[in-house]
């Protein structure tokens, strides 16, 4: 993201710790030629992240919920409610703000 400045439209999608590499690293969807559409889906997506990682999983819930509403067809929208939604029920409402990959 730093690299592209500018040149594309990109959202961060997550901090991630991919199978061989010990540090976490961020994970970010490049998009040229954006439309607003889609730059108001990933300012929305970014807000929900922020409240995941933030422990705010009823906020990132309502987020993404309304996203996913918006845009059914967008996956890391889907997925993100997904470790939200598991977050509360499965780990006490806890956040995983470091995605650990076990496969490539």
């Amino acid at each position: 993201a730093k690299a592209v400045g500018n040149a594309f439209d990109h959202r961060r999608l997550a901090v991630v710790r991919p199978v061989g590499i010990t540090e976490p690293v961020g994970l970010h969807e490049l998009k040229p030629n954006a439309d607003h559409i889609w730059r108001d889906m990933a300012t929305r997506y970014e807000s929900a992240l922020s409240d995941y990682i933030s422990e705010d999983l009823r906020g990132a819930a309502r987020q993404l919920a309304s996203l996913v509403d918006d845009h059914p067809e967008d996956y890391p929208s889907v997925v993100l409610l997904g470790r939200v939604v598991q977050s509360l029920t499965e780990n006490a409402g806890q956040a995983e703000s470091v995605w650990i990959m076990d496969s490539k």
